[in-house]
């Protein structure tokens, strides 16, 4: 395998991107994978799956060049950088994706003062031959790819004028409208935009209309001091949640990590009466114990519409980070 040598991109001349600069530039930024990068403001962006869920965006010029931004929460990551990553592995997953495809360079960088790995491919899609350059950043359990792609006769003067975007990018908080924090439980949470948030001294929600929610319930106590959430059981937590649902039953329980905590994952069905009409609901609870306090992130929805609010549910409790946790990184 080649040698591979520490470039840092931030000593290449700005004056090869004065093209782009001419133009008006944009500012995108991502909620929620906590990004950032300026673009021209007359480039399409097409943000996947969805807006509200923009896993995967992509910004085209008019002649169909494309910078892509991709971003994955990949535990298997946590406590590594890209000066840990393989080239050779990132190459066979590109082959995968493209058949036949070469790696013609690889090399690691620095962007936005972190390690980044450079590799860059040629390939046929469609008839066409193209190539692309991938920059794969990782940044506590995040992985990020940054590409930049075009048909071949094209790339050397796409991958030129777009190096400005790539040093733009920025690893920051990004604050939703529907940010929460509270100092005073050590938290902070993303609810679903545009849903309306409920704030109560030891509960804070957001929900929409529909029956559909998202809670963080905390009780603080010193009893819970030494415990954590691998040692709850889900059979106490059922009791405890049939004291308010009493048909409540259990239809899945594991034990998982948020952000970096142990978590029992319990998720109950169960109906309540809303204006004289009975509903089926489904419930999801998290618990973890950090010090002296129980955390409770709930989300919900009727049963009938479940999946309709089922990704917005699940990003928004992910979201759930501790406010001393991020200060340690």
């Amino acid at each position: 395998m080649k040698n591979l040598k520490l470039l840092i991109l931030l000593v290449i001349p700005v004056f090869i991107n004065s093209n782009l600069y001419s133009q008006t530039i944009t500012t995108y930024k991502n909620i929620r994978f906590n990004y950032s990068l300026t673009v021209p403001d007359n480039w399409e962006i097409v943000e996947k799956p969805s807006k509200n869920s923009p896993e995967k965006v992509s910004f085209k010029d008019r002649d169909g060049n494309t910078l892509l931004v991709f971003a994955r929460i990949d535990k298997s990551y946590a406590g590594k950088t890209a000066n840990d990553i393989d080239p050779g592995t990132m190459y066979l997953g590109f082959q995968q994706q493209f058949k036949g495809a070469n790696m013609l360079e690889s090399d690691y960088k620095i962007i936005d003062e972190i390690p980044a790995m450079y590799c860059k491919y040629e390939y046929n899609y469609d008839g066409d031959e193209y190539m692309q350059a991938a920059y794969y950043i990782v940044k506590s359990d995040i992985f990020y790819m940054i590409n930049v792609i075009a048909k071949k006769q094209n790339f050397d003067a796409f991958e030129t004028q777009t190096l400005g975007n790539i040093l733009s990018f920025n690893i920051i908080d990004v604050k939703s409208v529907n940010y929460f924090k509270s100092d005073k439980y050590d938290f902070q949470i993303i609810f679903p935009d545009g849903w309306k948030t409920i704030i109560e001294p030891t509960t804070f929600g957001a929900e929409i209309s529909g029956g559909a929610g998202v809670f963080v319930e905390v009780n603080k106590d010193n009893n819970f001091i030494g415990y954590t959430g691998n040692d709850l059981r889900p059979e106490d937590m059922l009791e405890v949640f049939k004291t308010k649902y009493t048909d409540a039953q259990i239809t899945e329980n594991a034990y998982a990590l948020i952000d970096g905590c142990p978590a029992m994952l319990v998720k109950y069905k169960c109906s309540a009466t809303i204006s004289g009409s009975k509903n089926d609901f489904i419930v999801i609870h998290y618990y973890l114990v950090k010090d002296n306090v129980l955390y409770i992130l709930q989300g919900r929805a009727l049963e009938k519409n479940y999946q309709t609010y089922r990704d917005n549910i699940a990003r928004s409790l992910e979201s759930f980070q501790f406010i001393s946790n991020k200060k340690d990184n």
